[in-house]
């Protein structure tokens, strides 16, 4: 105890705060078994004594009958009273045993007790410890939601303070919009922040009682020849873990970043596993796992930007002859079918490439009334449709019973319902020439969807963020689900917004490529607008002649809101 004192005082305030908690009472534990062991120690002496002054006393006993029989009265008389004073021996270290016995059973008892007190503080500590990591928990939530919650709800503000403008509005009446579209997202945030709260506190309160069950292991090793002292202080006693030589041989072989560039293809994953010392014999062994093989094509996919629109093998195209074919069979050079929805302008365009992401998993599966009867179609959550009914893009999640899907004779589908669910699988989509859509069959009805292009060369941030070559930055957001998306919106026309400027280039690439061009070319943002940035291409960039282009960011950053032409 005196020395642990010594250690916590010397210390810093923490390590004393935590001997005064706790700790004290764990040194004590300490000093009363060890009190314990040396009073065992003694009665084991004494209990020696006892012993050797009986043999003493019986040997003078002996020597006492012998004397008797030989008629030495004085030689009995003297046995006699050695055998009294070691008789008187044993008796004196009888109770030098007992007293041992009775210091070593107090000790003991004081043990348990400072054993329960001791439990009984680290129990108090450790919710102490619940309680502040609680409150820093549900800080952090808060502060973290608060600039999430202030970011949307200001590009929200950006967002329609921007479409006033372009639509013709005032500057006072853009910002009584701006002001709205704040208030709108700050409501919806706060009700969101509120059951993301009670969530998260559900899911402490589980990690926390998981961990309540779980206590130190004590482990008996086969070459030991009694217990450990854990074992006698208490703990589970169980067998030593299984050696981890396997998981050090797997690791020199570098499998781990093998499988894991096989399983996720990212650019660091298949760096770690291609630039590594692996000696190439050793690569070689390695192609006997399942499909390695695979680990050099998947790696095509690493600078390629996460794809938002996709079906499942096994989906079939409509092609450009009007034959079927599965998408995942469809190649670069194939010709489908493409319309475009606002003019009905409808010819076999070509397919420029065949995307494939591996590990898609929110998909919505609809049921479709079509002109064939009734049939079912799945694709991921984000994949757009054209419905007649709402005239524009629909994505799968947010299509409902009643609304309706175009098919390749320009009728009408209608949507009977649909079920979103989860699970990893590998899905396909297409990019298309020009007119940037195609068609996939519901039973034997082709329905018109919208194609994805996956811009290659931009810098995976995490969180679906995306950083171009020019540093502007597109992330979750907008009613299109992705600032791409909200982008690509004007690659083609909108039937419900009049003054909808279109891309003369409908190209993904080629409007990506202009976004940044024209950013590297930006001067000082609009006076009535610190959002927006419009910038003169010295060229015609829009179908209506504009040769400006309007880029509208997250004040102060270079988040994207959107772009578009500018008269």
């Amino acid at each position: 105890m005196k020395a642990a004192a010594k250690i916590a005082l010397s210390g810093p305030a923490n390590q004393l705060h935590e001997f005064i908690d706790v700790e004290q009472y764990m040194a004590d534990r300490k000093d009363q078994l060890a009190a314990t062991h040396i009073a065992q120690v003694q009665r084991l002496i004494a209990e020696g004594g006892i012993i050797a002054a009986k043999a003493q006393q019986n040997r003078w006993l002996a020597a006492k009958a012998a004397a008797e029989a030989k008629q030495a009265s004085a030689e009995a008389d003297a046995a006699a009273s050695e055998a009294r004073h070691s008789e008187e021996e044993a008796a004196g270290y009888a109770e030098a045993a007992d007293n041992a016995a009775d210091d070593a059973q107090e000790s003991a008892t004081q043990a348990k007790q400072s054993a329960a007190t001791a439990r009984s503080a680290a129990d108090r500590a450790q919710q102490d410890a619940i309680a502040s990591e609680e409150s820093a928990a549900q800080a952090e939530f808060s502060a973290n939601y608060a600039r999430d919650s202030a970011a949307q709800a200001g590009d929200a503000a950006s967002e329609a303070r921007s479409d006033a403008i372009s639509a013709g509005k005032s500057a006072s009446e853009a910002e009584t919009v701006a002001s709205q579209a704040w208030d709108r997202v700050k409501n919806l945030r706060q009700a969101e922040e509120a059951e993301e709260r009670r969530l998260a506190a559900e899911r402490r309160r589980a990690q926390r009682e998981a961990q309540s069950t779980s206590k130190p292991r004590c482990y008996a090793y086969l070459t030991r020849d009694s217990l450990p002292p854990c074992a006698l202080a208490g703990q589970p006693l169980t067998s030593p873990p299984v050696d981890p030589t396997l998981a050090a041989i797997a690791t020199t072989f570098f499998v781990g970043d093998i499988l894991d560039c096989y399983e996720d293809p990212t650019l660091g994953k298949c760096l770690m596993a291609g630039m590594s010392v692996l000696p190439i014999g050793k690569i070689k062994a390695l192609k006997e796992l399942d499909n390695i093989e695979e680990i050099a094509a998947a790696t095509r996919y690493a600078k390629a930007v996460k794809c938002f629109q996709c079906f499942l093998a096994g989906t079939r195209v409509l092609m450009g002859s009007g034959a079927k074919k599965e998408i995942e069979s469809v190649e670069p050079g194939d010709k489908v079918l493409a319309t475009d929805p606002v003019t009905g302008r409808t010819a076999p365009r070509e397919v420029t490439n065949l995307i494939v992401t591996k590990h898609d998993k929110s998909f919505t599966r609809l049921s479709i009334r079509t002109r064939s009867g009734n049939a079912t179609l799945t694709a991921t959550s984000e994949h757009r449709f054209w419905s007649p009914s709402e005239r524009n893009w629909i994505e799968t999640r947010s299509l409902r019973a009643g609304m309706t899907l175009r098919d390749e004779r320009g009728g009408s589908n209608v949507v009977l319902g649909s079920k979103s669910y989860e699970r990893y699988a590998q899905t396909y989509t297409l990019t298309v020439d020009d007119l940037h859509t195609f068609y996939v069959l519901a039973g034997k009805t082709p329905l018109l969807v919208h194609n994805a292009s996956c811009p290659v060369g931009f810098k995976d941030l995490g969180g679906d963020r995306y950083q171009s070559p020019a540093g502007l930055i597109y992330g979750p957001g907008s009613e299109q689900g992705h600032r791409l998306a909200h982008v690509m919106e004007h690659a083609h026309p909108d039937p419900v917004k009049p003054k909808h400027s279109v891309y003369a280039n409908a190209d993904q690439g080629s409007i990506l490529g202009l976004l940044d061009e024209g950013w590297l070319k930006r001067g000082a943002p609009e006076p009535d607008d610190a959002a927006a940035y419009v910038v003169d291409m010295g060229r015609v960039i829009g179908t209506l002649g504009e040769k400006r282009l309007r880029i509208v960011v997250t004040p102060g950053t270079t988040r994207v809101i959107t772009a578009y032409p500018w008269v």
